[in-house]
């Protein structure tokens, strides 16, 4: 059921007509007095961010000087060691004599 009980129908009705709590029977639970707040003072307003400055470019790099190109030795094969295997190669300088050892041949 909603609404106001009995009780409080009647407490209402005492109010209306002018009467006091008291009147009501009702008790009332005492009510410590508040204490005034004091006054906050009023925020300043922010002043807004200035923009930054822009970066400046920073100055180009000096080219790097260009690396000698490596020159790869051309070996060959006679017989590939597996069936449609490679027959010629570019090798590296620094592995020729372990190509030399598989049976590879430096090309003139």
């Amino acid at each position: 059921m909603a609404g106001l009980t009995k009780e409080q129908r009647e407490a209402k009705k005492l109010i209306v007509d002018g009467e006091t709590i008291e009147a009501t029977k009702l008790p009332v639970e005492p009510v410590e007095p508040v204490e005034p707040v004091e006054p906050v003072e009023p925020v300043e307003p922010v002043e807004p961010v200035e923009p930054v400055e822009p970066v400046e470019p920073v100055e180009p790099v000096e080219p790097v000087e260009p690396v000698e190109p490596l020159i790869f030795i051309r070996m060959f094969r006679v017989h590939p060691t597996l069936p449609n295997g490679p027959t010629e190669a570019d090798v590296h300088p620094d592995s020729v004599e372990l190509w030399l050892r598989e049976e590879w041949h430096i090309s003139e």
